[in-house]
């Protein structure tokens, strides 16, 4: 008679064990989703990476060539080749031509015009 309850047991003990089983599975296929938009993610950041890499490698190779070391010497530094001369030619702007402008000076009925009207 005392077996009787073990018995009764026997499936309730089951259920929650295969409640802990699908539980548990669950629970790993969330972590595997999770895991792969994780490595998602980090090949798309890995391919835009390797792209700037590439566009960098194309600067530095462009930048140590002769041409564009002896460009930038040019422009930057005001270099020329023995034998050449420089001619510098100054820009103005607008801001530098209203300041010239205000510079000059203007007779004595303007300046007294402007301070009354």
């Amino acid at each position: 008679m005392k077996q009787k309850p073990i018995v009764q047991l026997l499936p309730l003990i089951a259920f929650l064990g295969l409640c802990i089983a699908i539980g548990s599975l669950i629970s790993s296929l969330f972590g595997i989703s999770h895991r792969r938009t994780i490595l998602q993610t980090s090949q798309e950041e890995l391919v835009k990476l390797q792209k700037k890499n590439q566009d960098l490698e194309k600067q530095l190779h462009i930048a140590e060539s002769p041409e564009f070391i002896e460009k930038m010497a040019r422009e930057k530094l005001n270099l020329a080749k023995p034998g050449e001369t420089i001619i510098l030619v100054s820009q103005q702007t607008k801001e530098t031509s209203e300041m010239q402008d205000a510079h000059t000076p203007q007779t004595n009925w303007k300046q007294w015009w402007w301070v009354f009207f």
